[in-house]
C-alpha cells in the first residue's frame, strides 16, 4: 500500500515538472525583481556608488603609514685623518661613518586641516550620487515590475486569443461539415462547400499564429524573469473585467512628481553637480596639511647602533597659476549643473506628457470595453441565428461565414481592450514608483 502510494506522489510531482512552474502574476513580480538584469545592473552601481562615497569620506580622516628599507653598501663610507707627530712621522686612522647594512623603518602620519571646504563638499556630492544610485535602482525596480506585468498579461493575452482561434476554427469545420452533408442532400450547391472550406483553410495560419504568438511571450516573460531559455512555464492569471478606479491628473502627476524614482534621481544629481561646482571654485585657493614622522634606523648618520627620530610640520600649498586649469573646471562644472537641470526638466515634461497619454489610453480601453462587451453579445447571437437559418435554409452560407469572423473579431477586441487596460494600469503604476523599494 505505502509502494503504491509513493509511486502515486512521484507520478504526481514528475507530471507537475513536466507541465513546468505556474505563477501568479504577483509570484512573476517578485521573481523578476530578483532576478531580471535590469536588477542586477542597478544593484551593482549601488555598490559603485557607495564605495565611491566611502572613498570621499576617508579624505578627511588622517593617513597612517609604515615604510621599511634595508640597503647594503659593499664600501662602507669611511674617511682617513693624518695626524703629524713629528718632522718625519704621522699617526694615520681611518674612521669609517657608515655601515654595510643599512636598515631604516618609517611611521609617517599626515592629516589635511583645511581645503577650503573641497574635501566636504565632495563627501556632499558622493552622497548626492549614492543617492542618485540608490533611487535608479528603485526606478529598476518600477520598470521592471512594469514590464513583467506587461509580458505576464501578454502570455495570458496571447493564450485566450489561441482558445478564441481554436474554436473559430471548430466551428468552421463543424459548419462545414453541415454544407457537406447539406450538399449530399442536395439542399446546397458545390459552392457552398468549397467557400466554407476556404473558410478553414483561412483560419488555420491564424490558429498557427497565434500558437507561435504563445511560445514568443511566454519566452519574454522567461527572459525578463531570469529564467532559462526552455523552462516549462505557465501562467495562472486571466483577462477579465473589473472594476477600474478613477485617475485625476493633476492628483496623479503631483504624486509622479515627488514619488517617480528617476525625477529624484534627477534631482540628486542636478545636487551633485552644484557640489562639483563648489569644488571647482576651489581649485585656486591655498590647502593647509600637518605631517608627523617617526624613524627607527641604524646606522643614524654615523652613529652605528639603532637610534630613534622622529620629526613633524606643516604644509601649505598656495596655488599661482595653474595654467587655467582652474576655470576650465569651473566651466565644466557649470556647464554639467546646466545640463544636469536641463535634464530634470525634461523628464518632468515627459512625465506629464506620458501620463496625460496613459490615462487617454485608459479612458479609451474602458470605452472599447464597454462597445467590444456588446459586439460580442450581438456577434454571438447573429452567429447563432445564422446556423439555425443555414441548417432551415433561409439564410446563405456566405452570411454563416461572416457571423463566424464578427464572432472571432468581437472576441479578439474584447480581449484586446482587456489586455490594454492592464497594460496602461501597470505604466502608471510605474510612474507613481509603486515598487520603489530599495533593498
Amino acid at each position: 500500500m505505502k509502494r503504491k502510494l509513493f509511486i502515486m506522489l512521484l507520478a504526481c510531482a514528475l507530471s507537475l515538472q513536466a507541465a513546468g512552474a505556474v505563477f501568479t502574476i504577483e509570484e512573476a513580480v517578485a521573481l523578476g525583481l530578483k532576478n531580471n538584469t535590469q536588477i542586477l545592473a542597478a544593484g551593482e552601481v549601488k555598490k559603485a556608488s557607495e564605495g565611491r562615497n566611502a572613498e570621499a569620506v576617508s579624505g578627511v580622516l588622517p593617513k597612517l603609514t609604515f615604510s621599511g628599507n634595508y640597503n647594503y653598501i659593499s664600501d662602507a663610507p669611511s674617511m682617513s685623518i693624518n695626524i703629524p707627530t713629528g718632522p718625519f712621522t704621522s699617526i694615520d686612522k681611518t674612521v669609517v661613518t657608515g655601515a654595510n647594512d643599512n636598515w631604516v623603518f618609517n611611521a609617517r602620519l599626515t592629516q589635511q586641516l583645511f581645503d577650503w571646504g573641497r574635501m566636504f563638499d565632495n563627501i556632499a556630492g558622493t552622497e548626492a550620487v549614492k543617492k542618485a544610485a540608490d533611487k535608479d535602482y528603485e526606478a529598476a525596480r518600477c520598470s521592471v515590475a512594469s514590464a513583467v506585468k506587461q509580458l505576464y498579461y501578454a502570455v495570458v493575452f496571447t493564450k485566450e486569443v489561441l482558445l478564441v482561434s481554436e474554436e473559430s476554427l471548430r466551428v468552421a469545420k463543424e459548419h462545414l461539415a453541415v454544407a457537406e452533408q447539406k450538399y449530399k442532400e442536395g439542399a446546397s450547391s458545390s459552392f457552398e462547400v468549397l467557400r466554407s472550406r476556404v473558410q478553414v483553410s483561412n483560419l488555420r495560419p491564424a490558429f498557427s499564429k497565434a500558437g507561435n504568438s504563445v511560445e514568443l511571450a511566454k519566452l519574454n516573460l522567461k527572459i525578463a524573469l531570469g529564467l532559462p531559455y526552455d523552462a516549462e512555464l505557465q501562467v495562472s492569471g486571466r483577462l477579465a473585467e473589473r472594476a477600474t478606479p478613477e485617475h485625476d491628473y493633476g492628483t496623479e502627476l503631483l504624486n509622479s512628481f515627488s514619488a517617480r524614482p528617476e525625477l529624484i534621481a534627477a534631482r540628486c544629481r542636478e545636487e551633485a553637480a552644484r557640489f562639483v561646482l563648489d569644488t571647482a571654485n576651489t581649485f585656486d585657493k591655498p590647502s593647509l596639511s600637518g605631517f608627523a614622522s617617526y624613524n627607527y634606523q641604524n646606522p643614524y648618520y654615523a652613529q652605528l647602533s639603532w637610534t630613534q627620530s622622529w620629526n613633524a610640520g606643516l604644509n601649505l600649498n598656495i596655488p599661482l597659476y595653474d595654467g587655467n586649469f582652474g576655470a576650465a573646471k569651473i566651466r565644466q562644472a557649470e556647464a554639467d549643473l546646466a545640463i544636469a537641470k536641463i535634464s530634470t526638466r525634461r523628464l518632468e515634461d515627459a512625465t506629464a506628457s506620458e501620463l496625460k497619454q496613459l490615462l487617454f489610453l485608459l479612458v479609451e480601453a474602458k470605452e472599447r470595453l464597454a462597445a467590444q462587451k456588446d459586439a460580442v453579445s450581438q456577434a454571438d447571437e447573429y452567429h447563432k441565428i445564422s446556423q439555425v437559418g443555414f441548417k432551415s435554409g433561409t439564410m446563405t452560407n456566405l452570411e454563416v461565414i461572416d457571423a463566424e469572423l464578427s464572432l472571432m473579431n468581437a472576441r479578439i477586441g474584447f480581449l484586446q481592450a482587456l489586455y490594454d487596460r492592464d497594460v496602461v494600469e501597470a505604466g502608471i503604476e510605474r510612474l507613481a514608483g509603486k515598487y520603489a523599494v530599495s533593498r
